[in-house]
């Protein structure tokens, strides 16, 4: 064997463990699992959110007007405050991008959704713009209904006027009616002992901002 093939070799070998070596690196770092989804050897996991969503929201028959969220949509007594069939599709603890991901399940006869979103983003709001601005894209894809968002609440330990601004913002690009509930959730008794969910009168108050754009 010639010096150079020798060297060819050498270098062959030298960069198959190289690439072993960074497939195990990698594989160790973000798991086999994940490794075979990117490699379409199995189907890709839902996140936790999308599979809630699956289990609750599928089948059910929805309503002209619906409310999508997060915790704070979850716990709304809907119907009750809005005195009119409401369909709640709400889950706590939900980022913005996460719930896109059921949005497309709002069925095309809706006739209003009400968006109360960005509260669970406001700690972290790098990629609120682009990941509202989907998530009203995937409504708009859903059904033709009217659009209706909501500003997140003065919450007590974080500032949640930078995603109030997104908020107006990208829904004036879609010609979504912002109804703003700082004012109305600031004066004493509107919010849980937590700081950060609703309490039953402040619930009342975003019901009767909300009337007047129904």
């Amino acid at each position: 064997m010639s010096k150079i093939w020798k060297i060819v070799l050498i270098l062959s070998i030298a960069l198959n463990v190289l690439g072993l070596a960074a497939i195990g690196w990698y594989t160790a770092h973000v798991g086999p699992r994940t490794v075979a989804e990117q490699a379409g050897i199995v189907e890709p996991r839902r996140t936790a959110f999308q599979f809630f969503a699956d289990e609750r929201f599928d089948d059910l028959p929805g309503a002209d007007t619906l409310v999508i969220g997060d915790s704070l949509v979850e716990q709304g007594r809907w119907s009750e405050l809005l005195e009119r069939p409401v369909a709640n599709r709400g889950i706590y603890g939900a980022k913005t991008s996460e719930i896109t991901g059921w949005a497309s399940k709002i069925h095309p006869e809706t006739q209003t959704v009400i968006v109360w979103a960005g509260t669970n983003d406001a700690l972290d709001s790098v990629d609120f713009a682009q990941d509202y601005e989907q998530l009203l894209r995937a409504i708009e894809s859903a059904t033709d209904a009217r659009i209706i968002t909501l500003t997140a609440p003065p919450a007590r330990g974080f500032d949640t006027s930078a995603v109030n601004l997104t908020i107006n913002e990208v829904s004036a690009q879609h010609n979504a009616v912002v109804v703003d509930v700082t004012d109305a959730l600031s004066q004493d008794g509107m919010l849980a002992n937590d700081g950060l969910h609703l309490s039953g009168a402040g619930y009342v108050q975003v019901a009767k901002l909300l009337a007047s754009k129904l």
